[in-house]
């Protein structure tokens, strides 16, 4: 599928906001808003959740020497890498406020403001440094209520700005390119948002479905030396959730994203990129199910299960086949307490990318054979959260990530420990 993305998001909300007419606009991740809310006045709310945190590996290192065959093309560069592992502690935080005018049947203002990221704290460490601002305003409108069901929809402007330092995971130094590696491109992941994003939610018997999309503008800081990773991202999707027997419901989404770079070219079947080959292009799918079983009062057990593929424009370079396995455990013993266990298991299997995403290696062309990618990720978690009040808690985490693969430039794993608290008013 190729598409030629020409209207700008300006233009694209004059039209939304035409055909909408009464439904009105409405912003990035705001609530569906349920009968159970309509007994707090409140009409400003916000939280902050943040704390300290001890990350064993802040770039997502390599943890042994290894041969850098991407270099294989650069003979003056040191092809013989020596990774260097740095620990140390972060601040992590997560801060959300929100503003509703109103409840009840019809149209309703509603903003929001979100912030998250993590900040390092000790000055070797500041490239790892990533933050995220996303704001949105819109109305959200209220169909019709029965009992406690409700029909809502919602379309909304998206704005904000996604801040990611683009290193060398090795040294944990700004990513350099050029025959010398003597060109900073360290800035060309960060991004400004701009775009529109619409929901409906409904609920039929014992089933709750609903339908999800957005169109963004995603502009990067242009290198100029590099290509620019800019590009209009669009994702369309829905979802359903039924009983299927008295303590168990399952739930099915299905997302499609399609992304249209403006500058990126993409890889042949050699892993190279080139001007001939135009501009690179995603068409990404992701299938989920996850089951939801009550054992009692205390514990609720999931289990999920997801299937993502990419498809790109050109020779299939970046085509991808990804299996994801999950189990979470939600356990909340009394009124209090609460601890949530997660473990995810990847697998991905690539159609045609290579290792080091070139077909030779450190002595190419008297040797050419670089193996097809493969990786694999684990992820798990544990936290555990303690309630002060209704408005204050406190909480400990443990987080664990693994990469395997024979890319070695991106095989690593990593723990972190943090502590900390919520805010909520």
């Amino acid at each position: 599928m190729k598409m030629n993305m020409k209207l700008t998001c300006k233009k694209l909300l004059m039209i939304v906001t035409a055909a909408l007419g009464g439904i009105g606009l409405g912003g990035v991740g705001l609530p569906i808003v349920h009968a159970a809310d309509e007994q707090d006045v409140s009409k400003i709310k916000w939280s902050a959740n943040a704390g300290l945190g001890y990350d064993g590996n802040a770039y997502r290192t390599h943890s042994g020497r290894y041969i850098d065959h991407s270099l294989a093309r650069f003979p003056a560069l040191n092809a013989n890498i020596v990774p260097v592992i740095q620990s140390g502690f972060f601040v992590p935080f997560d801060l959300r406020g929100k503003y509703l005018s109103d409840k009840g049947i019809g149209a309703s203002l509603s903003t929001n403001v979100n912030a998250d990221g993590r900040f390092y704290l000790e000055p070797g460490l500041t490239n790892a440094n990533e933050h995220k601002l996303m704001g949105g305003i819109g109305i959200n409108n209220l169909l019709a209520r029965k009992g406690g069901r409700e029909e809502v929809i919602y379309a909304g402007v998206i704005v904000g700005r996604v801040k990611n330092f683009f290193y060398d995971r090795d040294t944990g130094k700004a990513w350099m390119v050029g025959r010398a590696a003597d060109k900073d491109i360290s800035m060309r992941e960060s991004y400004k948002v701009l775009g529109l994003e619409g929901q409906y939610a409904n609920e039929m018997g014992y089933i709750r479905y609903g339908a999800q999309g957005s169109l963004e503008e995603r502009t990067h800081d242009d290198p100029v030396v590099s290509d620019n990773f800019s590009n209009t991202y669009i994702r369309f999707g829905g979802h359903a959730e039924a009983k299927v027997i008295a303590d168990s419901s399952l739930k099915l989404t299905y997302q499609h994203s399609f992304r249209d770079f403006k500058e990126r070219n993409p890889r042949d079947l050699n892993g190279r990129r080139r001007n001939a080959n135009g501009i690179l292009q995603w068409n990404d799918n992701s299938y989920r199910a996850s089951l939801r079983n009550n054992l009692g009062s205390d514990i609720t057990v999931y289990l999920d299960y997801n299937l993502s593929t990419r498809v790109d424009n050109f020779q299939g370079y970046d085509n991808f086949t990804e299996h994801k396995f999950g189990i979470r455990l939600d356990y909340a013993p009394g009124d209090v307490w609460r601890t949530r266990v997660a473990l995810a298991m990847a697998d991905v299997n690539y159609d045609h990318a290579l290792a080091f995403n070139t077909i030779c290696n450190v002595t190419c062309p008297s040797e050419i054979g670089q193996p097809r990618l493969t990786e694999s990720r684990i992820d798990a978690n544990i936290k555990t959260e303690y309630e002060l009040n209704k408005k204050q808690s406190v909480w400990v985490a443990v987080d664990y990530s693994s990469v395997d693969t024979n890319d070695l430039r991106y095989d690593y794993s990593c723990n972190q420990f943090m502590v900390g608290g919520k805010w909520t008013f």
